[in-house]
């Protein structure tokens, strides 16, 4: 009942205004019909119209023509630089691609030489559980002590395994000391190295236990006597250089002693 009476209400408001515009326009008219040169008036307001809107229209045109080109060049700049992205995406998967087939390669170069390696630990034990506690030192000590002093720090460790392994009767593989210290990972080869010089030279005689480890049955005095001391005091002479290094002195210190507490601690326990 109420949505009826509100409809009435706004038909009745509906006829009243349409009926006021009206009756409005008519007064206007009969008012405005008695100026003298009337449609003049309209006709140059018309133009004058006309001619403000054109004026807008124009500077409106010019406004969109220079934001169309700052557009059009951001999207240039913007496909060139795609472009540019694009094609050093593309080198640079030619390159990985390049590299990932070198992997093969290199991982074939590693394998032989780690046969080489081991072939050449082969050759100079000779066979399995064979002993050379027969054999006597020709080498003189000052030879010895000339090896000791021309050696890097990566060989004293490897002639240091030697010396332990002898003075507390255990066995080794170099691979599990250098896994046993992150600070040796990348020495095996190196050791091996020396390993095999040193055994080249019979500084020293080993033989093999069942596990395949080294059990060093001899080691020449002078490597027994000299190599712990040689080892701290090479590394001492070499900490010096760090004594204006604005890393605390201690810290340094422990990380270059930590490959060599390593080592003792494979062998003392």
């Amino acid at each position: 009942m109420r949505t009826t009476v509100n409809e009435k209400y706004k038909i009745h408001v509906c006829y009243i205004i349409s009926f006021l515009i009206f009756t409005n326009i008519i007064l206007v008219a009969v008012e405005w019909s008695k100026i003298p040169n009337l449609m003049e008036y309209i006709s140059f307001a018309l133009t004058l119209s006309s001619l403000l809107l054109a004026i807008l229209a124009i500077i409106y045109s010019i406004i969109s023509n220079t934001s169309l080109t700052k557009v059009m060049h951001n999207i240039d700049s913007t496909s060139n630089s795609l472009k540019t992205t694009s094609d050093k995406i593309e080198l640079g998967h030619k390159n990985l691609l390049s590299e990932v087939k070198k992997i093969p390669n290199s991982i074939d170069i590693v394998d032989q030489n780690v046969n080489s390696t081991k072939s050449l630990i082969e050759h100079f034990a000779l066979k399995k559980n064979k002993t050379y506690e027969s054999e006597n030192f020709d080498l003189s000590d000052e030879h010895i002590q000339d090896f000791i002093d021309n050696s890097s720090l990566l060989g004293l460790y490897s002639l240091l395994c030697l010396s332990l392994s002898f003075t507390t009767k255990t066995s080794f593989r170099y691979e599990h000391i250098c896994d046993s210290d992150e600070s040796l990972k990348k020495s095996l080869e190196y050791f091996n190295a020396y390993f095999v010089s040193a055994s080249a030279n019979k500084m020293f005689s080993f033989k093999f236990d069942g596990q395949e480890r080294f059990i060093i049955t001899r080691v020449h005095p002078v490597i027994l006597n000299k190599i712990d001391t040689h080892i701290v005091n090479l590394t001492n002479d070499i900490l010096q250089d760090f004594a204006d290094s604005e890393v605390p002195f201690d810290r340094i210190e422990k990380r270059w002693f930590r490959p060599y507490n390593s080592i003792k601690s494979y062998f003392i326990t």
